[in-house]
């Protein structure tokens, strides 16, 4: 017998709310191929329009979803259309002074290059020997995107060896112009890299850090809102929720400088 499916409610207000429902083992609609989303209507024709991510097909791919979180992998999704959103993250598995979630195995981050808003090439691997914190947003969000950007960016400014991508879950309007325009109007560093690129290369990055993109109320995208902060040997380290605060994330960055191994 499989597990239920979890549902992913958004109602007319667009406040992100997410509801597990008996579910057989730990699974989030992050860590759910883009394939397996399903909308559900309403049959009344009104209410909470919804997503129901069900259980993967494949036995195979519930083992590697159940393998990630026995590591520690905890993505936490956060429904960044509009509205705010909620979180409650999970505490940290392990003794780590870390203010974020420590990510148990040190995983070695998936590779991939894109364009930043000046249109130079951004390889995540020519990165190696510096600190990267990865993100994923999108210049016309209304809420959460420019909370995460301003608080990554307070977080890493003025610190050596830090650099932070923010990878676009919007290809149609998240043009160069239009990144430009949200990273100056946030007077962001120039250690701050917006990515953008067209969908087929942008869904690549998506899937290979189990991003969940949909469309949303009123222009709105929601998707996975969680930053990865990655090491200088490129090995995940800590994972936080978009509510994470600069100054945890600085405290985290600071650490590792100093614990680099």
């Amino acid at each position: 017998m499989g597990a239920r499916p979890f549902i992913w409610a958004r109602p007319e207000c667009c406040r992100g709310r997410v509801e597990e429902l008996g579910l057989a083992f730990p699974t989030h609609p992050s860590l759910y191929r883009t394939s397996d989303l399903r909308p559900a209507g309403d049959s009344a024709g009104v209410g909470p329009s919804r997503l129901i991510f069900r259980p993967p097909r494949s036995e195979g791919y519930a083992r590697r979803v159940r393998a990630r979180f026995a590591l520690g992998v905890v993505l936490v999704v956060a429904a960044a259309g509009c509205g705010g959103s909620k979180q409650n993250a999970p505490p940290a598995t392990t003794s780590s002074t870390f203010r974020g979630t420590e990510l148990a195995g040190g995983t070695p981050s998936p590779d991939f290059a894109l364009r930043d808003q000046d249109g130079r090439f951004v390889r995540l691997s020519a990165l190696r020997g510096k600190t990267v914190l990865v993100t994923f947003l999108y210049t016309h969000c209304p809420d959460v995107c420019p909370i995460i950007a301003t608080n990554l960016d307070t977080a890493a400014r003025g610190l050596r060896g830090v650099r932070v991508l923010a990878v676009s879950v919007d290809p149609k309007r998240d043009t160069p112009a239009a990144a430009r325009d949200f990273l100056r109007a946030r007077a962001v560093g120039r250690e701050f890299r917006f990515l953008v690129g067209t969908r087929a290369q942008l869904a690549r990055v998506w899937r290979a850090y189990h991003i969940a993109v949909q469309p949303g109320l009123k222009g709105t995208v929601t998707h996975s809102a969680y930053t990865l902060l990655i090491d200088r040997r490129g090995r995940q380290r800590v994972l936080y929720d978009a509510q994470a605060k600069a100054a945890a994330v600085r405290h985290d960055l600071r650490l590792l400088a100093l614990t680099a191994r």
